[in-house]
Order: structure tokens, then C-alpha cells, then sequence
């Protein structure tokens, strides 16, 4: 059991997540809580007086220990409420994944994860203005926060502002450059505005970072027979097609494929 406490102590922190987040333990000192109570009682059953002490002094000593060191931001559950906002929004549940944020909020209110969390919130529930507010307050806070920049340029296209929602989607991939989400989108905002060779460049970028995207191999199929790179759109089309895509998508680019051929 000490091996295996050292290994998950190990591999947490050097591989998940570091220092903080200690629950991967709990398996192990769980066992070894039953094994405390079990001498206890043992101990009490035969009037052993010395164990007791012995256990006495060592549950002392565990308490004493545990209070030594005190970090403040143990006691901010600002982070957690931040978190179930985001597995809220993931759930279609807004009204509550914006109580949590707002709980979150007011527990840390420079928190910018939650304000751009908030600010999704809003933005999903279609109140843009609400949602530059608080986006805004994130960025305030963090001028080099991609997701809230990213978030920002969603408000400003929907809000019909096409170029300020590239100068924004541009930004957050220069500062996040592997997120698949946000390189997609920019190829996308830049093909509406008619750039299909920067679109098709970044598309290339995401198929390259998400290889099984059935749908993102469509865009670049559609985006080449844009550029009248008929090679790469037969290519990029199979792909769509191997990993899935939209059938109706499919049939739109199969069909704009045959033409360009002919």
C-alpha cells in the first residue's frame, strides 16, 4: 500500500495536474484509515493502554501536521464554482451554469475564468450585450486570454461585425495556436469573408491537429475547390468521407467536385 500511495503521488503530480488536487490519494489512505480503526478497536477490546497512547500521540501528530502549513486558497471555492458552470453550459443548462458563475463570482469577483465563463453563458442565451460586459471584465483582467478573446470575436460576429470577429479569432489562435476549436473557426470566418486562402491554410492547421474531423476535411475540400486546388479538395473528401461527415455536406461537395472536374 505505501508503494502504491508513492506511485499515485508520483504520477500525479509529475504527469495530471501537480501539487494541488490530492484525491487520487484518497483510495490509499482510505485503506489505511480502516487499518487505524481496526488497531483501535483492537486495542480497546484487549485493554491495551500503551497502543492507545501510541495511537493517541500519532493522530496528534497527524492533526498538528496538517494545520502546519495553511494556503488561503484552499478555503476559495471561487475555481470549483467556476468549474460546475463550465460542466452546466456543457449540459445545455444555462440559467444554472450563470448561478454558478455568478456564485463564483462573488466569492472572487477577479476571477477572469468566471467572467468568461459567465460571459458564455450569456452569449449562448443570446444576450450579447450582457455577455460583451462581462468578456470585457475577463480581458480587463487578463488582456492574453485566448478563450475570452475567442468568446469576444463570437459576440462580434453574431453582432455582424465580420472583421472585428477575425481580428479577435486571429488573436486567440496567435496566443492558443493548438486549439482546434478556435483555428476552425477563424478558416471559417475567413472563408464567408472570401480570404479562402488563409481559410484553406488554417483548415490545413486543424485537420493537422484533429486528423479524425470529418467535418473539418469537408471545410478544406470546399475551401480548395475555392482556390481551384482540385487535388487536395479529392483528397480532403475522402477524408470527410472516412471519418464521417455531414451526408448532406457530402453530397453539396461531392457534386461541386464533379464540376470543377469537368
Amino acid at each position: 500500500m505505501l508503494s502504491y500511495a508513492v506511485a499515485v503521488a508520483i504520477s500525479n503530480v509529475f504527469l495530471v495536474v501537480g501539487f494541488r488536487y490530492r484525491m487520487p490519494l484518497v483510495p490509499a489512505l482510505a485503506v489505511a484509515a480502516g487499518v487505524a480503526v481496526a488497531s483501535v478497536a483492537d486495542a480497546l477490546r484487549t485493554h491495551n493502554t500503551r497502543a492507545l497512547a501510541m495511537q493517541a500521540a500519532a493522530g496528534v501528530a497527524a492533526i498538528a501536521f496538517s494545520r502546519a502549513l495553511n494556503d488561503p486558497r484552499n478555503r476559495n471555492l471561487a475555481e470549483e464554482w467556476a468549474f460546475t458552470g463550465s460542466a452546466l453550459i456543457t449540459e445545455h443548462d444555462l440559467g444554472g451554469a450563470e448561478a454558478a458563475y455568478r456564485r463564483a463570482l462573488t466569492l472572487d469577483p477577479k476571477s477572469a475564468f468566471a467572467w468568461d465563463g459567465l460571459g458564455l453563458a450569456l452569449y449562448d442565451g443570446g444576450r450579447l450585450a450582457e455577455a460583451r460586459d462581462a468578456l470585457s471584465r475577463a480581458l480587463a483582467l487578463n488582456p492574453n486570454y485566448a478563450r475570452a478573446l475567442y468568446h469576444l470575436a463570437l459576440v462580434d460576429a453574431r453582432e455582424g461585425s465580420a472583421g472585428k470577429a477575425i481580428s479577435g479569432y486571429s488573436r486567440a489562435v496567435e496566443l492558443s495556436p493548438d486549439d482546434v476549436e478556435m483555428t476552425r473557426q477563424l478558416a471559417v470566418a475567413l472563408g464567408m469573408a472570401g480570404r479562402s486562402a488563409e481559410a484553406q491554410t488554417r483548415m490545413l492547421r486543424v485537420v493537422e491537429l484533429d486528423p479524425t474531423n470529418g467535418e473539418a476535411w469537408l471545410d478544406l475540400c470546399l475551401l480548395s475547390l475555392d482556390v481551384h486546388d482540385a487535388r487536395r479538395a479529392a483528397v480532403a473528401l475522402q477524408r470527410a468521407t472516412e471519418f464521417g461527415a455531414a451526408p448532406e455536406r457530402l453530397a453539396f461537395a461531392s457534386e461541386a467536385l464533379a464540376r470543377a472536374a469537368r
